[in-house]
């Protein structure tokens, strides 16, 4: 087989050459792979006209792969088969003009006339970079519809900073009416194809669009009647997530743990200001506590997640992560543990405001005291809420399978899409 392709070379039978080519350079035909054998196979080809071995020897002159890198003569060879009507050629020799590779000098004009006719061709690259002409107005009249048209036919062919920019312009409303769930569905598609930021984008976007997200909700008891609430109270302003954890040894801690919770839903039916006071509020509760409630005390987180931010108030053991993409992000960090919320002297602390972003986690000391903090950032990288609020509880427990204290655990994630 490789005698007879030889011999047709030899005879100026280019297809033969071009396959060649292919063979060494990708391996094939039982030959190992050889970047320069296969470059003397491609320019035999293009020598005699064959447009696709004419952008492969371009390709290799401007990657310096098989022969010394040139940028002149990958020019001059993206020249040649771009007039064949080549679209990757097209795309490439459009983006020579743009960074002025030598001999050219920048010229947007030109680099829009071969992005044109690549993304006429389906060429992918080619879509996006004369997407991007018409976002930034790089040579041609600013124009972010036909941007969005072009972000998204190139995403559509698996082009991943497409999908990215496509899922950005359904976000912000760039050329293109503001549609969240297409922005997740589309920042879904840029993650499924590489792309390094759009889990972050995700994450951040799902908290603000409704039912993008997933909550559990966990109250596990050890030998005992729970002293812990949780609760998490969805409003028309936003959501209200509670924990707290009755002190048992006073006695009536879950009782003050109930009573808060009663405060938490009326405080939502009067309506939550802007910008409201969570701390301030809460040492509002604790005082009327201590004066007139039943007598206990609790540990306790309150968040009000509004509008893609979080903020709220907290005292105690209990704590609250984000445990976003690239770190984790402790919300209760600098709060003190006591007194607690009852006491009528209760050291609160104000929580927020932030961004939400990634996986919020928040739990009674009976888990954070069991699991280190290492431990609790591989577990909140499970893909679903339930999955990873399951793995939290489980790496809680004794060998034996009992709980040491009491585990209250909210989790809310971003579904996957």
């Amino acid at each position: 087989m490789l005698r007879y392709l030889e011999v047709l070379v030899e005879e100026g039978d280019y297809i033969a050459a071009r396959y060649l080519a292919q063979a060494w350079d990708e391996g094939l035909l039982g030959l190992p792979k050889d970047s320069a054998t296969a470059f003397e196979y491609f320019l035999k080809a293009a020598n005699s006209g064959d447009g696709w071995s004419q952008y492969c020897v371009a390709t290799q002159y401007a990657q310096g792969c098989g022969v010394e890198q040139n940028d002149e003569l990958a020019v001059f060879w993206y020249q040649k088969a771009a007039d064949q009507g080549v679209g990757l050629a097209q795309s490439n020799l459009g983006f020579s003009h743009e960074i002025g590779r030598p001999p050219l000098t920048r010229a947007m004009s030109e680099a829009n006339h071969w992005y044109r006719l690549a993304a006429m061709n389906n060429v992918p690259e080619g879509k996006f970079n004369l997407a991007q002409s018409y976002r930034h107005g790089k040579g041609l009249p600013a124009n972010c519809g036909l941007a969005h048209e072009w972000f998204l036919s190139a995403a559509q062919d698996g082009h991943s900073e497409a999908a990215y920019c496509a899922a950005h312009g359904y976000e912000l409303g760039l050329g293109v009416a503001r549609n969240w769930p297409e922005a997740l569905r589309w920042y879904a598609r840029a993650l499924e194809l590489g792309h390094a930021g759009a889990l972050k984008a995700f994450e951040c976007l799902a908290w603000r669009v409704d039912g993008a997200t997933e909550t559990v909700v966990r109250n596990e008891s050890a030998r005992h009647v729970s002293q812990d609430i949780c609760a998490v109270i969805t409003g028309e302003q936003g959501t209200l997530v509670l924990l707290a954890d009755g002190a048992g040894g006073g006695g009536y801690g879950k009782e003050t743990a109930e009573a808060l919770g009663v405060a938490c839903q009326e405080r939502l039916t009067q309506g939550v200001p802007e910008n409201f006071d969570w701390a301030d509020w809460l040492e509002d509760i604790d005082r009327q506590l201590a004066s007139g409630g039943p007598g206990g005390q609790a540990a306790v987180v309150l968040l009000w997640l509004s509008n893609g931010v979080v903020s709220g108030a907290s005292v105690g053991n209990s704590q609250a992560w984000l445990v976003r993409v690239a770190d984790v992000f402790p919300l209760t960090a600098l709060q003190a543990f006591r007194p607690l919320l009852g006491s009528g002297t209760a050291s609160v602390t104000a929580l927020g405001p932030c961004l939400l972003e990634g996986r919020l986690v928040v739990a009674s000391d009976g888990l954070w005291h069991r699991i280190s903090a290492s431990r609790i950032e591989v577990c909140a990288r499970q893909s679903h809420a339930a999955e990873l609020a399951d793995a939290l509880i489980t790496a809680a427990r004794l060998p034996n399978g009992e709980l040491v204290d009491d585990v209250s655990l909210i989790v809310i994630a971003p579904r996957s899409m």
